[in-house]
């Protein structure tokens, strides 16, 4: 049995979205919603009509009562795409009045069971304080289950496992950040990555205890800030990861940031492998593709070079587990020039390119996109019908290749006209991942775009004429 297949023997992965293309890609067990990923998620063109036909059909209720019927509106669909439990949130508002947290998690069930939902494919996501726990009591008693949320100590976990509710969810990145703001200067980032992670270790305590004492209460790391902290907790009962998960901040490595996030959402258990066997061994596989980074980059002293970077450049360096990943992949494929991983240097600018043919390479040998097909070139492309044809859907993933120039995005479209072509002098240096369908404006003038890029969502508005002056083409990949 290999590392991975372990994994998936003792871990059950958990999509954290409200984004059902993103679900079915995922394909998980379980799924969790809160109100701020519906939010979201209804923000988006093709999930607003959810939220239409749910505020026309209860018009005049109570804003309350629509809130709850849009969450379990979207639990359902979310229960048509994956096999096991949805976690809905009750209104955390709610969190310190036991009465109104219980009679509130009995509507959100009642909701679910006239939709024809049963009770058991259903977990109500409760605040972890004393007067939540006393309400998630009650519930279990009453058949309904549970999921303590907002949990950042050993002893809310103990009183949780008193309460006997179905599940916990630690929050190790709320954890790791607040030890990391305390020790404010003092912070050395190298010296609390994987099991040193003071999050990490929250979970592992909770975890063990729970195990030691025979509590059946399933433990569910949550909130994790890098790949790192789900490498270092494989094995724990659940594992609920965001595809968004990735942040290369402002390390130029965006092919390999782009392949990560695309593997991360198709097979995220097989990327923390990769990243368990890269941080333990120095070298890991994609497929077959044996990764191994050059002796300079091993050599490197990450807490040392991010000290100096963040001094001039605050908040650029990605935290340790992505910058490894990122920054291995990057100069295992370099035979001439060593990448350091060391932003704003020259030698980061010029060994961090990727060709599209190596993107499509490492796409391939994950096993799960049989055929990329690599539809880029050196020149730009002002045809914007290409684009309005790229739908990501749930079997197939779109890489842009553009300069990154052209993301000047507005959130709602100018009135004045939108600004001229580049330089043509521009060339193609950034990679970003479509996430939604491109739309063009009335006058034919905006590009309404929706990519993940620099390690976040961007969404709104570009000038078409300038989106096409430093757009280059696009690698397509199906499952």
């Amino acid at each position: 049995m290999n590392q991975l297949e372990a994994l998936k023997q003792y871990t059950t992965v958990v999509a954290d979205t409200g984004d059902f293309r993103q679900i079915e890609a995922f394909q998980p067990t379980d799924a969790t919603t809160n109100p701020s990923l519906i939010l979201k998620a209804v923000q988006k063109p093709e999930y607003r009509s959810l939220l239409i036909d749910t505020v026309g059909q209860y018009r005049g209720r109570a804003l309350d009562e629509i809130t709850d019927r849009l969450l379990v509106r979207f639990g359902c669909e979310i229960l048509s795409l994956i096999p096991g439990r949805v976690s809905t949130e009750v209104d955390a508002r709610l969190s310190f009045d036991t009465e109104a947290t219980y009679t509130r998690a009995e509507r959100l069930i009642a909701l679910y069971q006239a939709q024809g939902i049963h009770i058991d494919r259903v977990l109500i996501k409760v605040a972890a304080t004393w007067e939540g726990i006393q309400a998630a009591s009650r519930l279990e008693q009453r058949g309904i289950h549970t999921n303590l949320t907002l949990l950042f100590s050993f002893c809310q976990a103990v009183a949780c496992g008193q309460a006997r509710v179905q599940l916990i969810s630690p929050f190790v990145g709320r954890i790791y950040d607040w030890y990391k703001k305390s020790a404010g200067a003092a912070w050395v980032e190298a010296e609390h990555a994987g099991a040193n992670d003071p999050g990490v270790q929250s979970v592992t305590q909770i975890f063990n205890y729970y195990k030691k004492q025979g509590i059946a209460t399933e433990v569910m790391g949550a909130s994790f800030r890098n790949i790192g902290q789900i490498t270092a907790l494989a094995g724990c009962d659940l594992l609920t990861i965001s595809p968004d998960l990735l942040n290369q901040r402002g390390l130029n490595a965006c092919g390999p940031a782009a392949f990560f996030r695309v593997w991360l959402a198709r097979d995220p258990l097989a990327v923390a492998t990769y990243g368990c066997d890269m941080l333990s061994r120095g070298s890991a596989r994609i497929g077959q593709r044996v990764i191994a980074a050059g002796w300079k980059l091993r050599a490197q002293n990450y807490a040392n070079m991010r000290t100096a970077v963040d001094g001039a450049h605050p908040n650029v360096t990605p935290e340790h587990a992505d910058w490894m990943l990122l920054t291995s992949l990057r100069d295992s494929e370099n035979s001439v020039l060593d990448y350091n991983g060391e932003p704003f240097t020259l030698a980061e600018t010029v060994a961090g390119i990727t060709l599209p043919g190596t993107l499509a390479g490492w796409l391939k040998d994950t096993g799960v996109f049989p055929s990329p097909k690599d539809d880029t070139q050196f020149t730009p492309s002002a045809d914007p019908a290409p684009l309005l044809r790229a739908i990501p859907t749930s079997d197939s993933e779109t890489i842009l290749l553009i300069n990154s120039d052209v993301l000047g995005v507005w959130l709602t479209r100018p009135k004045t006209p939108p600004e001229g072509k580049l330089s043509l002098f521009s060339i193609p240096n950034h990679y970003v991942l479509l996430t939604g369908p491109f739309a063009l404006s009335g006058d034919g003038a905006w590009l309404n775009i929706d990519v993940w890029t620099w390690g976040r969502s961007e969404r709104g508005w570009v000038g078409l004429q300038r989106f096409g002056s430093g757009y280059y083409g696009m690698l397509t990949a199906k499952t």
